[in-house]
């Protein structure tokens, strides 16, 4: 069974379609604009839903408990709080050029998500945004991040190296809080680490030699290496 939601219709309402279980396609027009609170809700095993270009938000949990293998947001920075939380077999997220912003919480506890695929203009990484994606082993973040929210990789998998860019200035209280990941690259030499921005998580640190992130690991017993 399927879902089509044909042209012209700007809105889908709360509810509209929450825990119809039996879809196994959903298609989004391109004059979407909003989508509301749990409209798509414990929907069922979509393969890929493509979010339209001008949709601008997608209401809490709007496609929360579902389960979407593949998602593609919208080139923009639309409001997806929470909007694809607890999606338990999604498994690839692309965020395309055009994003600068990754909303609070997107894809909060998405167990299975393994692969992140962002795009060059992303600016900031909202609070939540992977925590609890314990599978996540593929993700990159482009030169141009400069912000990444508190708990933003809290519980994350088995990624083996995540290189923080240069313009990062801050790691936040809980950002990589009992995460899997492997080797933490600093680029920048004055980055302030929150003294609990890595919960019982040990990282290998890699940076300068003389940078405030060598000083950070020598205090909190975690393994160096010079880049």
């Amino acid at each position: 069974k399927g879902i089509v939601i044909e042209s012209g219709i700007t809105r889908v309402g709360d509810w509209a379609f929450g825990r119809f279980g039996n879809v196994c396609e959903l298609s989004l027009p391109p004059t979407l604009v909003t989508i509301g609170t749990q409209s798509f809700f414990r929907i069922g095993s979509v393969p890929r839903v493509v979010l339209p270009d001008g949709l601008t938000k997608a209401g809490q949990s709007a496609f929360g408990y579902s389960k979407i293998k593949s998602v593609v947001l919208p080139p923009n920075d639309a409001n997806l709080y929470i909007a694809f939380a607890n999606c338990s077999e999604l498994i690839k997220a692309e965020i395309p050029d055009g994003v600068t912003k990754i909303s609070m919480g997107i894809f909060l506890n998405c167990k299975n998500l393994k692969t992140v695929k962002t795009g060059s203009t992303l600016v900031e990484i909202g609070q939540e945004s992977f925590s609890g994606c314990t599978s996540l082993e593929n993700i990159s973040l482009s030169e141009s991040v400069c912000a990444i929210g508190k708990k933003a990789f809290k519980n994350t998998g088995n990624i083996g190296m995540l290189s923080i860019p240069q313009g990062v200035s801050a790691i936040p209280e809980g950002c990589f809080e009992n995460s899997g990941i492997g080797n933490i690259y600093f680029e920048n030499d004055n980055i302030n680490i929150d003294s609990a921005a890595f919960g019982e998580s040990k990282p290998q640190i890699t940076a300068s030699p003389n940078g405030a992130a060598k000083t950070f690991a020598d205090a909190n017993g975690l393994e160096f290496a010079e880049a």
